[in-house]
């Protein structure tokens, strides 16, 4: 097998959810690019991406239901 001389300089993660809302869908999205250093831990640095796009969607969700409980 050849060497393998590709290194990952770029992780991106998108998040998206659709939830009904009384009678409408709504869908909420983020995405998120960061440049990785060379000396990261390429394991903790996805895990903490997963978590940021997917702890913003789930803002943007209570966000939007939390507006909808003061109508």
């Amino acid at each position: 097998m050849p060497e393998i001389k590709g290194k990952t300089v770029f992780i991106e993660a998108h998040s998206r959810v659709s939830v009904k809302i009384k009678e409408s869908f709504y869908t909420f999205e983020f995405v998120e690019r960061r440049e990785i250093p060379e000396d990261a831990n390429l394991p903790a640095e996805r895990e903490a991406l997963w978590r940021d796009v997917h702890g913003e969607v789930d803002k943007q969700v209570e966000d939007i239901v939390k507006a909808m409980q003061r109508q």
